[in-house]
């Protein structure tokens, strides 16, 4: 879907925070027609009081990270701003132990889709297997990717 389709379909009065955390979901590459309303700004003008995406190709399983921890801390009162402060900054710092316990409770949701399931398997056995002190999303290529925009509240 276009900027230009989620701008005539798609209301969104009343979200509090939308995380757009697939690749370049914040790039300045718009499809054609869009290059007034990217995904972002859509999104804000939707009604969507805050709006957070990504300026390059980002790591797949440091964004399910960021989804993860940012959803949990919402639903534990964060403000948007804050969760997304956190779970950027929980990235950053992250060692394996950190990502097999999110992985595991993760998985529940993974069990109607058995390809979920295996690759949720599978990165957890691989992170299993790392150096206890590695952090493999230290690196700001990892986490600087991630943008916030909107009301922080």
């Amino acid at each position: 879907m276009t900027a230009g389709g989620l701008l005539a379909r798609l209301p969104l009065d009343g979200t509090r925070h939308v995380q757009l955390l697939a690749c370049e979901t914040h790039a300045d590459s718009p499809a054609p027609g869009d290059e007034l309303a990217g995904l972002v700004s859509t999104f804000l003008i939707r009604g969507a009081a805050s709006v957070a995406g990504t300026l390059w190709p980002v790591n797949e399983v440091a964004a399910c990270l960021v989804g993860w921890w940012l959803a949990r801390a919402m639903a534990d009162g964060a403000t948007p701003a804050n969760a997304f402060h956190g779970a950027i900054y929980r990235l950053r710092h992250t060692v394996p132990g950190d990502i097999v316990e999110a992985l595991q409770q993760m998985r529940p949701a993974a069990t109607s889709d058995n390809a979920a399931l295996a690759a949720v398997d599978a990165c957890r056995d691989h992170f299993l297997r790392t150096p206890p002190h590695w952090r493999p999303f230290e690196s700001p290529v990892h986490w600087a990717a991630y943008v916030f925009h909107g009301d922080p509240n």
